[in-house]
């Protein structure tokens, strides 16, 4: 069976066989039935054959072989430790080995004795004899390295027994690399045999790169360490153990319980503490582990700082062949943890300050310019395990990684970062930095994988983002991976923290995750919101497969109907890191990669979209997001000129559209849209109110996209000073038919007429209105309902009306025709007329409004004032549309231009009758009249006036009416004043 697992790193990590204690050598696994080390030429070829260094070897032969510094008596045969070390031992004999020097390299041949059996991994203090030991023990310098290799003879049995210590006192400087290096190779390379192989280590480093400057110089801080083991065991029938290691004073020896028997659930360790404090006035860099350092396993671009790598019956006549076949039948245990421990604290009052920790992913576009060309793992922590037999295999490997980095201007300690208890980093303060602050941390958590093909082995490696691993065959296997990831940083930093596992097994598999990046958890290699420990148990029989990031959120999409050939989508998701997305775009597979903010499309018409997230490592997805559809039309065009109220009959107009690949069809009033291009001309249009449509379109194959339509209107009127008086004037007023009835008529009639405009007076509107430019109705009753209809669309066809109000006691039904007419004309709409106005029977001179619109208060004359006599009131329009008032809320006239009317005619307004007759008429009274007609006209000037005075219509009108000429005033109705009703 095979289990393979974990490890706090970023890439796979996958089996590999035995490194040299630089790092740069390998062994091959050896397919030989038999070691030949009959002489010494010999015993140098097999040194080479496993790269290990032969040159100035010693070879030891006997019963009692000792390498080290404290022989242990004559019988035994002794050596140096200074050059690699072959020990020989006759049967039943024993090797030892004791080594404290930098570099330590050893080979052991066990003796074979039939008379003793292979153990069991059981806690003893008993070791099956007879028994290689070998030790090396580092407790000073950076580099170390130490190469065990104790091979066995076919059918040995005993104890191959290794304890690696490189454990060294805390080191100190700005700039530091400590390289610890350990391989051990125990058991015969084929054959049978029973030997139980036993491997205790400990690994430890510790940097502290602090320092306090008074100067404003540069602080730089480089601090590297690199740990690898690589442990490879072979054993038929014997058991194959990696456990912790101890020391008893200067004794160093495999982990022991409280009773002193040998405890093989002790974990082999691997740990590293880099910290470093600055306090400094000038600029801080601090660098931990942001160098590439190859593992020893032999596994091509696999770079990390923490390496453990565990292969046990995975040679040739070993290894399980099969489902069914698996040669070997010992117990396996794999047990180690490791843990990294990174913290910068820097104090400064001017920086910048700039703060690493590891190094990023090798293969995103973040990796620096210094990763190896092969890196596929980068810093972190790496664990293998490959694990074969008939017999129960357990691993359980723990991970721990804590990253600090915390910068403020003062007052800042190690405690800020590390406080104790508990060890759990509080969140550093989010300050800024004098100059700037630039934190980075690349901690991830790795992928747990498991491969368990066999049905009696375990292989557990680490395999990073290579996709799910499984077990089969044995239920009593057990894998267990703990891994613990912490990152605290200031605000704004760069985070990376990544975690995945995943397994399929027989056994009982189990993941439990907690990465936590500044109190937000991450899981399953990217990093997600906090939702506490991630655990991942696989049932028996069952798969537990990753699980897949959440779905995004689509955030800003266009709209469902967008003016445009393409659209821009942006999301998030609640996995903030470790993850990259894919999209597909009308329903198109596979997904392929795409960025928040991307612009999808590049043609009009129906479109879908959708977009996932895929975790960066396993390459699992999240379920998509629900397909939005949308409609490209083809943007609206901009009509950018155009004719305005005119008297030309002609017409051109120019537009554009923001896609300039679009072509135009163009429509005059109600006719059918058809191709154009800008600079469409109409030629001999009737007067009247117009409009001009324009839409763009893709002219796409079968049916072309189009766009919105561009639409503007304009009048055409004619040069025409013609006015039309019509009504019965003041004759409402008790069925009066005297001669001062047609005075109001008469009296603007004999005014206009003097201005030089030509006039028509009639009782009733005629049919045909259009030989007139505009129509004023002076009657105190209202027009018929038809008469209505014709002076509104008189006024839509973009000519001008005048109506007259009055005050409700006697005007009330005119005032209600007037205010329908005026509200359909008007196009805000809700202007009310009624009331009263002051100053019973008096004329009153009310203020005239200098700002009206168009040229009514200024041409031709300058007006200030327009005297009514008991005017009715009107309300409800903007205040440009006042032209005389009394009082804020007593407007008793008002007038509306092109731009406040449909159709964009002229409309005045004038809530009193009596103001254009001799009895109550104001001084001004014909210049009011003047600018009246002359805003309703629309002329750019005013008519010239005749060479000679203008006869008085006034019998004219008089006979058009029915009725005499006024010889004198009248006199004032019953219940009126002398001087008005």
């Amino acid at each position: 069976m095979h289990k393979r697992a974990l490890g706090l790193a970023v890439a796979a990590i996958l089996g590999a066989v035995l490194v040299s204690a630089s790092g740069a050598a390998t062994t091959k696994a050896q397919k030989v039935a038999k070691i030949d080390v009959s002489t010494r030429a010999s015993v140098v070829h097999y040194l080479r054959s496993i790269h290990v260094n032969a040159k100035h070897a010693v070879i030891q032969r006997g019963l009692r072989n000792y390498a080290g510094a404290h022989c242990p008596g004559k019988h035994w045969t002794c050596a140096s430790t200074k050059h690699t070390v072959v020990q020989i031992a006759k049967r039943g004999g024993q090797n030892r080995y004791a080594c404290t020097t930098a570099k330590c390299s050893v080979v052991q041949f066990g003796g074979a004795s039939r008379a003793l059996r292979a153990g069991r991994a059981v806690a003893t203090t008993v070791l099956p004899t007879p028994v290689n030991n070998a030790s090396c023990v580092k407790i000073t310098g950076i580099t170390q390295s130490c190469v065990i290799n104790q091979t066995n003879p076919v059918n040995a049995t005993g104890t191959n027994k290794a304890v690696v210590w490189m454990v060294t006192p805390k080191l100190t400087g700005l700039t530091q690399s400590a390289n610890y290096t350990a391989s051990i190779t125990q058991g015969p390379t084929s054959g049978s045999s029973s030997v139980w192989n036993l491997s205790c280590v400990k690994q430890s480093v510790s940097i502290d790169g602090s320092t306090t400057k008074t100067n404003g110089a540069t602080t730089t801080v480089t601090n590297n360490a690199h740990e690898s083991i690589v442990v490879r065991q072979n054993s038929r029938s014997g058991d194959n153990t990696v456990m912790g290691a101890k020391n008893t004073g200067n004794t160093y020896d495999c982990m022991t319980d409280s009773l002193g028997n040998l405890d093989t659930s002790s974990p082999a360790t691997q740990d590293q503490t880099l910290t470093s404090v600055v306090t400094s006035k000038g600029p801080i860099t601090q660098n931990q582990d942001t160098t590439y350092s190859l593992c020893g396993d032999g596994v091509t671009g696999e770079y990390a700082n923490l390496c453990f790598d565990v292969k046990q019956n995975q040679a040739a006549g070993f290894k399980c062949t099969n489902s069914t076949s698996c040669p070997a039948s010992g117990a396996n245990s794999a047990i180690f943890t490791q843990t990294s421990t990174q913290a910068a604290i820097a104090n400064t009052t001017k920086g910048p300050v700039f703060q690493t920790q590891s190094t990023p992913l090798c293969s995103t576009v973040s990796a620096p310019t210094n990763a190896p060309a092969d890196c596929v793992v980068p810093g972190g922590l790496v664990g293998t395990v490959d694990q074969d037999s008939s017999g129960i295999s357990i691993a359980t490997p723990t991970q721990i990684e804590t990253q600090c980095e915390d910068a403020k201007a003062s007052g800042l300690s190690l405690t800020n970062c590390l406080p104790t208890p508990p060890q759990v980093p509080s969140p550093p303060d989010s300050v800024s930095i004098p100059g700037g602050l630039h934190q980075t941390q690349y901690g991830p958590v790795g992928v747990g994988n498991i491969r368990q093909p066999d049905p009696v082995g375990v292989h557990f490696s680490h395999l990073k983002g290579l996709g799910q691993a499984h077990q089969t065959g044995n239920g009593s296997d057990h894998y267990t991976i703990t891994q613990t990831s912490t990152q605290n940083a200031d605000q704004g930093a760069t985070q990376l923290n990544l975690g995945q596992a995943d397994c399929t097994t027989d056994g009982q598999c189990k993941a439990n995750q907690t990465t936590t990046t500044n109190g937000g958890t991450t899981k399953d290699g990217y990093t997600a919101p906090s939702i506490g420990n991630l655990n991942i148990n696989c049932p028996t029989s069952g798969a537990c497969v990753p699980t897949p990031p959440p779905t995004p959120t689509l955030l800003t999409m266009p709209p469902n109907t967008h003016f445009a050939s393409s659209g821009v989508f942006t999301w998030t998701d609640d996995a903030s890191g470790g993850i990259a997305y894919k999209c597909s775009v009308d329903g198109v597979l596979p997904f392929t990669d795409c960025t928040s903010g991307d612009s999808v499309t590049s043609t009009y018409g129906a479109h879908s979209f959708q977009v996932e997230a895929v975790d960066l490592f396993g390459g699992n997805a999240s379920p998509p997001t629900t397909e939005y559809d949308w409609t490209n039309v083809p943007p609206t065009p901009t009509i950018d000129s155009g004719p305005g109220p005119t008297t030309s009959p002609d017409a051109l107009f120019t537009f554009s559209d923001s896609d300039t690949s679009l072509s135009f069809v163009c429509s005059l009033d109600t006719s059918a849209y058809s191709a154009c291009s800008s600079g469409q001309t109409y030629n001999a249009l009737d007067p009247g109110l117009h409009t001009f449509s324009v839409k763009a379109t893709d002219l796409a194959s079968p049916t072309a996209h189009l766009s919105a339509a561009a639409s503007t209107q304009w009048t055409i009127s004619s040069d025409n000073p013609n006015v039309l008086i019509a009504g019965a004037g003041d004759a409402a007023f008790g069925g009066d038919t005297s001669p001062y009835a047609a005075e109001p008529n008469d009296n603007i009639a004999n005014a206009l007429t003097a201005a030089g405009y030509t006039v028509t007076e009639l009782a009733t509107l005629p049919a045909d209105l259009s030989s007139f430019g505009q129509v004023w109705w002076v009657d105190s009753n209202p027009p018929t309902g038809g008469e209505q209809s014709q002076l509104v669309a008189f006024a839509e066809s973009g000519r001008g009306v005048f109506l007259t109000g009055e005050w409700d006691t006697f005007g009330a039904s005119l005032n209600a025709a007037d205010q329908s007419m005026v509200n359909t004309i008007v196009t805000a709409g809700g202007i009310t007329l009624g009331g009263s106005g002051c100053c019973t029977g008096t004329p009153v001179a009310y203020s005239v409004n200098s700002g009206v619109v168009g040229n009514l208060a200024t041409a031709p004359h300058t007006l200030t004032t327009w005297t009514p006599t008991y005017p009715g009131l009107i309300s409800g329009m903007a205040a440009s549309s006042v032209f005389a008032s009394d009082a804020p809320t007593e407007v008793a006239a008002a007038a509306w231009n092109r731009a406040g009317t449909v159709g964009e005619g002229r409309l005045a307004v004038f809530m009193d009758i009596n103001w254009a007759q001799a009895a109550w008429e104001g001084a001004n009274f014909s210049d009011v009249a003047e600018n009246v007609a002359f805003f309703l006209s629309g002329l750019s000037s005013p008519p010239a006036a005749p060479l000679a005075p203008a006869m008085r219509l006034s019998a004219i009108g008089s006979r058009m009416l029915g009725v005499s000429a006024p010889a004198a005033p009248r006199a004032p109705r019953a219940g009126l004043s002398a001087s008005g009703r």
